[in-house]
């Protein structure tokens, strides 16, 4: 049997999430662009509940002591 784990949002990536559509939306007027951003980016969050040993843990507290990891989206 494999373990699965909870996938949540701090307060501080759901504002990020905001900000980054925001941007896309209105600032470089694309907004089907910033949905499709969007949704790529919670697809890879929500694969963490598998396997999230296999990115990075972050680097800064308390995140680290929280075993926090971090993974690139289309970078």
């Amino acid at each position: 049997m494999t373990d699965s784990y909870k996938v949540s949002y701090s307060v501080d990536a759901l504002d990020d999430l905001r900000e980054i559509y925001a941007y896309i939306a209105d600032e470089l007027l694309v907004p089907e662009t910033a949905v499709a951003q969007l949704e790529r980016i919670r697809k890879e969050v929500l694969s963490l509940d598998f396997m999230p040993a296999r990115y990075a843990l972050v680097g800064w507290e308390p995140w680290h002591s929280m075993k926090m990891h971090q993974f690139p989206v289309d970078n």
